[in-house]
């Protein structure tokens, strides 16, 4: 005997929705992106040799692309929990209309 439990059949439905892999890898994005963009993006902005515009420019977008992976990831746990929210309400409604 194992202390396992029982692999469910194919015919029953989760009740938790999985977070999608994407907004955990989003997250790790935005956390390396946002402070390398912004110390790129900060650090030669009063110079004025050659290199000082691009790098500059180079940071903002990196910052950028940070911050929006990070609102991204942000908005799919959002979607995440309504569609949570929605489906217990659901299975709530389902067990009280069907009496057992």
């Amino acid at each position: 005997m194992t202390n396992s439990p029982a692999s469910p059949s194919p015919h029953v439905r989760p009740n938790r929705i999985s977070l999608p892999a994407l907004a955990p890898t989003l997250f790790v994005v935005a956390a390396l992106f946002l402070p390398i963009g912004a110390f790129l993006g900060t650090i030669n902005a009063d110079r004025d040799f050659d290199w000082a515009i691009f790098q500059t420019q180079l940071g903002t977008v990196i910052f950028w692309f940070g911050a929006v992976s990070l609102f991204i990831g942000l908005l799919l746990v959002g979607i995440r929990s309504i569609a949570q929210q929605h489906l217990d309400f659901a299975l709530r409604a389902q067990r009280l209309q069907r009496p057992e």
